[in-house]
């Protein structure tokens, strides 16, 4: 639940609740551009990938995402004593920057990476 303060009083608004969902599982292998499998698209989002550099992408959107009334998140997962790591970053409302790498547990160092992203979980929830 928001909570507004007004001027003299508090007046509470219902959160938003049932986003619209994106789900797919993301693979790339060798320096090709990653590819995904969908799992679920109630957000009716249409994206394209591009391979940047070694473990630097970037998702285009078909479409804007209405502005503050988004947010995403990428999965991760550990190969001994790494962790290999996904990482997203919106640039506007049609851009999605997207990093794999190795993250040492001992040393803290992300190196990126190719060929880490093995139906890595994407998932982008729209709000109305």
């Amino acid at each position: 639940m928001e909570i507004e303060l007004l001027g003299n009083g508090v007046s509470t608004t219902p959160a938003p609740t049932n986003p619209k969902r994106f789900t797919s599982l993301i693979t790339q292998t060798g320096s090709n551009i990653p590819t995904q499998v969908i799992l679920e698209n109630t957000a009716g989002i249409s994206m394209s990938f591009n391979r940047n550099n070694v473990g630097t992408y970037s998702i285009v959107l078909a479409t804007a995402l209405p502005i503050n009334k988004y947010s995403a998140i990428c999965g991760s997962n550990l190969v001994t004593n790494n962790c290999v790591s996904c990482s997203i970053a919106f640039s506007g409302t049609t851009l999605i920057a997207l990093q794999s790498g190795i993250t040492s547990i001992s040393g803290g160092l992300t190196i990126l990476a190719d060929d880490l992203l093995v139906n890595t979980m994407l998932e982008i929830l729209v709000y109305d």
